[in-house]
């Protein structure tokens, strides 16, 4: 089973990421593209739970947006939404601050 993790704070270390998710499941491979990563278990893993902890979780200044990945292994490409548009406020992705609704 493979997570989604999207705004991440440059400045979180990958080890940090590990041990944040690991308490989850055997990790196998953790797949970081700058501010969103891939976090892939190897076996059974409790990612239901670690989705309700960890998604809109404030780590560094930067809330973490952590959902169920659609990514088949070895697939590449841009992650889901556009990550170029957080929203400030509310931190929702698709605009701006300024067009906050």
């Amino acid at each position: 089973m493979t997570l989604f993790v999207g705004h991440i704070n440059e400045r979180i270390k990958d080890q940090a990421l590990c041990e944040l998710f690991s308490p989850y499941g055997k990790i196998s491979i953790i797949d970081r593209k700058g501010t969103y990563a891939f976090v892939e278990y190897d076996g059974p893993a409790d990612t239901s739970r670690a989705v309700r902890d960890l998604n809109k979780k404030e780590i560094m200044g930067t809330v973490l947006r952590v959902e169920l990945s659609n990514r088949v292994r070895g697939e590449s490409g841009p992650p889901p939404g556009d990550l170029s548009e957080i929203c400030y406020n509310c931190q929702q992705i698709g605009h701006i601050a300024k067009n906050c609704p």
